[in-house]
């Protein structure tokens, strides 16, 4: 089964660096307890950090990380790092990006140990959204934007996600539970060729109730895993709101024209709209499902007008219960997302 392959490859290959040595120099500023230095050691020792060198502070010391050479590790050379911290004499110990009490050794050894393993990026800038950098996020945004120009509808969620998987530079981690779940999800009714691989990823995931959410993991490169949905975890957007009007994110739907619907379903409208419109109509299944529904079956009834095609699928949505959300992709592509009234 190429899920089995899949979950394997990714679990296993994803790229991990090997931790660089790092010592602790700690220069002690004026006014300090005499006994202080002894206690940091023993505190230090019992924390397991064992490379370290007390001195006092000397004129221009400040906190920093430095590079004081190389050092052979297998078959290559990894940097040796120094992190000189400064004892004030408040007893507190300040290094770049971080304070230190002394009963606080536990938090300073997960400090050195991030350092070992990413290196000075561990502590160069504070972490946003989803825990990563602004480099980290940048480069998982970055792999989702390509366009998938693959056809989707009535495609296996499985074989899109795999087709996804393969196109992205970044690892796509998924564990059995999940690929079990997506592998027993229906077809995708939606067509989602012009849209970015992010969209196209998550909009299928969100079919087989799952989520991406981008992760960073000590000492290895960034990657993207599928976890089941959850509201309170953060995750990566089925799409965004246009940063400019709707008008000028989609001229096409402010377009008018005259329409009389009688004696059809809301699937029947829509599916004869879409195409004229060139704009990737997705279904939010699962959200109908919750409540029961097959808005797609309703029958409804406009009577002859004129009137542009936003306000015309608003009104037909409207009698399934439904709404129909102007977002773009990573792209800024528009697409309408078609799910339920909010209830109020």
């Amino acid at each position: 089964m190429w899920w089995r392959a899949l979950v394997m490859s990714f679990l296993i290959g994803a790229t991990t660096v090997v931790a660089a040595p790092v010592t602790l120099e700690i220069a002690t500023q004026p006014g300090l307890q005499i006994t202080a230095p002894q206690e940091w050691l023993q505190r230090l020792a019992a924390a397991e950090i064992t490379q370290v060198r007390i001195r006092t502070a000397e004129p221009g010391d400040a906190p920093q990380v430095e590079n004081i050479g190389d050092e052979a590790q297998g078959d290559g050379a990894q940097p040796v790092l120094r992190a000189v911290g400064i004892l004030t004499a408040r007893n507190e110990l300040l290094l770049p990006g971080r304070k230190f009490s002394i009963n606080q050794t536990a938090a300073l050894r997960d400090y050195l140990d991030g350092l070992a393993a990413d290196g000075e990026s561990s502590i160069e800038a504070a972490t946003g959204r989803f825990g990563l950098t602004e480099a980290h996020f940048r480069a998982a945004f970055d792999a989702l934007s390509p366009k998938l120009d693959v056809v989707t509808k009535n495609q296996s969620c499985d074989n899109i996600v795999n087709t996804i998987a393969d196109r992205l530079p970044l690892p796509l981690v998924i564990d059995a539970a999940s690929a079990r779940r997506l592998s027993a999800t229906p077809d995708l009714a939606s067509e989602l060729k012009t849209l970015t691989l992010g969209a196209a990823l998550v909009i299928t995931l969100h079919q087989a109730d799952l989520q991406l959410v981008p992760e960073k993991l000590r000492g290895a490169d960034p990657q993207l895993r599928v976890v089941a949905s959850n509201r309170e975890q953060d995750h990566w957007p089925i799409g965004y709101k246009p940063e400019v009007s709707p008008r000028e994110a989609a001229p096409v739907l402010f377009e008018f024209f005259n329409i009389e619907i009688a004696d059809h379903t809301v699937g029947q409208v829509l599916a004869a709209l879409e195409p004229r419109l060139k704009l990737p109509f997705v279904w939010d299944t699962p959200a109908f499902n919750a409540k029961g529904k097959n808005p797609q079956a309703t029958k409804v009834k406009i009577a002859r007008t004129k009137t542009y095609y936003k306000r015309a699928i608003d009104r037909v949505m409207a009698q399934a219960r439904g709404s129909a959300e102007l977002r773009v992709d990573e792209a800024g592509t528009p697409f309408l997302w078609l799910t339920t009234t909010p209830t109020r």
